[in-house]
Parts: structure tokens; sequence; C-alpha cells
């Protein structure tokens, strides 16, 4: 095997191991931005609660004053 082999052999196993690291990146990505979609729901879906609650309380807390 030549030192041109060598170097086409090294240059066809980096592009290859690049293309897999990008399509993992990519996949990664993908599942986080999943993730952080979920967690803005999430945050949104407590928001609601909170205020829910902070209703109710000063509700009784008004009604238990009189």
């Amino acid at each position: 095997m030549t030192d041109d082999d060598l170097r086409r052999l090294f240059e066809s196993a980096v592009g290859e191991m690049r293309r897999h690291f990008d399509v993992s990146t990519e996949e990664v990505k993908r599942e986080v931005r999943i993730v952080a979609e979920g967690l803005a729901r999430l945050d949104q879906k407590v928001d609601r609660t909170t205020a829910e609650i902070r209703d109710e309380m000063r509700r009784g807390f008004a009604v238990r004053r009189r």
C-alpha cells in the first residue's frame, strides 16, 4: 500500500466518521428540541395551575374574613 492509498483510505474513513457524527448530532438536536417543547408546555401548565390556586386561595380567604 502506497502513501497515496493510505491517505485516500484515511480520508475516506474520516469522511465516513464525519457523516456519522453529523447524523448523530442532528438526532440529538431534534431530541433536545422535543424536550425543550415539553418543558415549555409544562412551564405554562404550572403557571396556569399556580394562578388558579392563588385565585382559589384569595377567594377562600375573602369568604372567611366576612
